[in-house]
């Protein structure tokens, strides 16, 4: 159910936030809620792991998530910034958690350690253009 109903929120454009990047650039984002997720940390082979879409995952930048967020979806994470979903989650605890959890792709192990697990809400990106 919970599913549901968040799929249906996700559908309607309901804000605007901004978000500056460390480049100084300042996005204004027309989003949707998702829905709050439990969202994990993981880390990688230095730069060299690949997500299930084939590409390189990004530290802080790259992002797994349950089957029913299409790969390339970007997601803003309140308090973290946007990632992208490039890889996906062990069925199982997609399962386990009715779909709602999100696991960013960190820089180390001890960084995913330090972020540990955190109730979060997340947002999908539907367009974003930058504020000159």
């Amino acid at each position: 159910m919970k599913k549901a109903i968040c799929t249906l929120i996700a559908s309607l454009i309901f804000t605007l936030a901004t978000c500056s990047t460390a480049s100084a650039v300042t996005w204004k984002l027309y989003i949707s809620k998702y829905g709050i997720c439990r969202v994990t940390a993981y880390s990688g082979n230095n730069g060299s792991t690949y997500g299930a879409s084939g590409n390189i995952l990004i530290p802080n930048k790259s992002c797994a998530a349950s089957r029913d967020i299409p790969l390339g979806t970007e997601l803003y994470i309140k308090d973290f910034g946007i990632v992208t979903v490039e890889d996906r989650m062990a069925e199982w605890y997609e399962e386990e958690y009715d779909d709602m959890v999100i696991d960013l792709y960190l820089e180390s192990y001890s960084d995913a350690c330090d972020w540990g697990m955190q109730e979060i809400t997340v947002y999908i990106i539907n367009d974003k253009e930058i504020i000159e």
